[in-house]
């Protein structure tokens, strides 16, 4: 019953290694070719490399989590004949899910150590006061991501690829406009509403001069929460859509 999504989400791993590796491999040969680089004058926050673990296993999610509206198209009718119910079916295809979401940020750990390693500046990397709250939070944004992108997709029978991608370009729009108050009255309000739902207002990959996370929510507490509620609501929103289909 999980071995075709097994068999997805292995693809999906391979070739998230291959990028990176690939993308380890430009620096590499950058690095060799332009010669000994400049040192920064302060100390680089752990949570960069979090944060690469954090985008790498979040935008896998996203990807995974289109895995319901794959079922939904061509061949619904065989889904329903498995021995399982229609929760338990998308259960085990969550939990194919999430393995792979975690080896994904594990390539993404991987992979940011690599490159500050490679361009020279690993010694600088220190952990401040933040670093556990925003460890937490890059543990739970993927989920978020899978959340969302499951709720949004899990009754679609195609093009539910393009709606993930979207989900991306509009939260990044939107917690532009929230944090930047472009917007005021009415529009404000509905944009700022908006944002409680977008991933991205609680685990922003920004940083200010400092090296400090300039994340819109300051609380470690509302933070996770929040990832959290993404995270639950949206996938139980996603069954109850997936319970109702019809073949």
């Amino acid at each position: 019953m999980y071995y075709v999504e097994f068999l997805r989400a292995r693809k999906i791993i391979y070739w998230t290694a291959a990028w990176l590796a690939l993308g380890l491999a430009i620096v590499l040969w950058a690095r060799l070719e332009s010669g000994p680089s400049h040192h920064p004058h302060t100390f680089i926050p752990i949570e960069v490399i979090s944060a690469v673990g954090a985008l790498v296993a979040s935008i896998v999610a996203t990807i995974l989590a289109c895995g319901l509206a794959h079922e939904n198209s061509g061949h619904l009718a065989l889904a329903w004949t498995k021995p399982a119910s229609r929760a338990q079916l998308a259960g085990l295809m969550s939990l194919v899910d999430l393995g792979a979401i975690y080896v994904a940020f594990a390539l993404g750990l991987a992979f940011g150590f690599s490159l500050l390693t490679i361009i020279g500046i690993i010694g600088y990397v220190q952990a401040d006061s933040s670093t556990i709250d925003f460890v937490l939070r890059a543990l739970l944004v993927p989920l978020a991501w899978y959340g969302l992108t499951r709720a949004a997709t899990a009754s679609m029978r195609g093009r539910a690829g393009a709606v993930a991608a979207s989900l991306w370009i509009a939260g990044g729009l939107v917690v532009g406009l929230d944090q930047n108050h472009v917007l005021g009255g009415v529009f404000g309000f509905i944009i700022a509403a908006l944002d409680k739902i977008n991933p991205m207002y609680y685990f922003q990959l920004s940083f200010d001069d400092q090296g400090h996370n300039t994340t819109m929510v300051r609380s470690m507490v509302a933070g996770l929460a929040g990832l959290g509620a993404l995270a639950v609501v949206g996938y139980a929103a996603a069954l109850a859509q997936w319970r109702r289909l019809e073949a």
